[in-house]
């Protein structure tokens, strides 16, 4: 009953213009950042870490813009669930589709790269603005929240505009269903999340720090002779996105094994030194380090 009303109350929401949206968004802001401070020990070590040459007066300017996007991330994802299409392309608009058709056309499949950059929500938009027939399904990768109510409202926003939600542990059983009927689709990952221990792969510098890496998108990708391309996202003004597809591999399977992580890495890392506040710097990334990692094998190791 209550999850019905939480509902309803947000749909109504959702239904704002935008310019409404905002002054919700600007009153968010100033709870969060001045009272609720949320994870700002976080924000700050990151900031620091990621930004020695900076000066504080700087990444203080980083973290009060990192707040005002992070509200205005929510609720521009919130008004996904109504949004209208011509609100839509005021929104986001996307350069290379006509690369990804092209490598569709070609009978491939195509693993999509995306960080937790400016509002990677819009991804899930993509397939409205394909036009071309037979559309090939947009799959989006997610982690199942604890909280059943979040997690269906979640999957309700990310499906609104066509796209599938697929809980990670699923991929391969969709990707086979696929194969099976010799239907090419699009997988969206976000592959920047900090893995558990016995998930990290190789180890990279990001953002001037050793960063722990999963390439398990990158690996079946390469398994299943993907095309891979990473999405590039670029806010141009309050409310407004243009997402670049740039093609990393047209067939994953002749790159070098980590080669297409590294690189998508890098587009990340220069991403976020041109927009530095739309990182998810709220994500506490790099709590791994790579001497905890080596203590947890040699302990696996023993206990065999």
């Amino acid at each position: 009953m209550i999850s019905h009303v939480i509902y309803h109350m947000i749909l109504i929401t959702s239904r704002l213009q935008m310019k409404y949206l905002y002054i919700i968004s600007d009153v968010l802001y100033f709870l969060i950042y001045y009272f609720v401070r949320y994870r700002l020990g976080i924000v700050r070590k990151n900031l620091i870490n990621s930004f020695p040459n900076k000066s504080v007066s700087s990444k203080k300017e980083i973290e009060r813009n990192f707040y005002k996007w992070l509200c205005d991330y929510f609720v521009e994802t919130l008004k996904l669930l109504t949004v209208q299409k011509e609100e839509l392309n005021g929104m986001i608009q996307f350069e290379g589709i006509d690369k990804v058709w092209k490598m569709t056309e070609t009978g491939k499949s195509i693993g999509i790269f995306s960080p937790h950059f400016a509002n990677w929500e819009l991804l899930t938009a993509f397939p409205s603005f394909m036009t071309k027939s037979p559309q090939p399904t947009l799959y989006i990768l997610y982690h199942v929240l604890h909280n059943h109510f979040f997690d269906w409202l979640m999957i309700q926003i990310r499906q609104c505009q066509g796209a599938v939600c697929i809980p990670k542990q699923d991929l391969l059983r969709y990707i086979k269903a696929n194969e099976d009927l010799k239907q090419n689709a699009i997988y969206g990952y976000c592959f920047d999340q900090a893995p558990k221990y016995e998930n990290i792969h190789k180890w990279l510098t990001f953002m001037n720090q050793d960063t722990p890496v999963f390439s398990g998108a990158e690996r079946i990708c390469r398994k299943k002779h993907h095309a891979v391309f990473y999405a590039d996202m670029i806010k141009t003004g309050r409310g407004k996105y243009v997402c670049k597809f740039i093609c990393l591999s047209e067939d994953a399977f002749y790159s070098e094994e980590g080669e297409i992580t590294s690189m998508a890495f890098s587009f990340a890392e220069k991403a976020i030194n041109r927009q530095p506040e739309m990182y998810l710097w709220t994500h506490n990334r790099w709590k791994r380090t790579r001497e905890e990692w080596i203590n947890y094998l040699s302990n696996r190791k023993r206990k065999k």
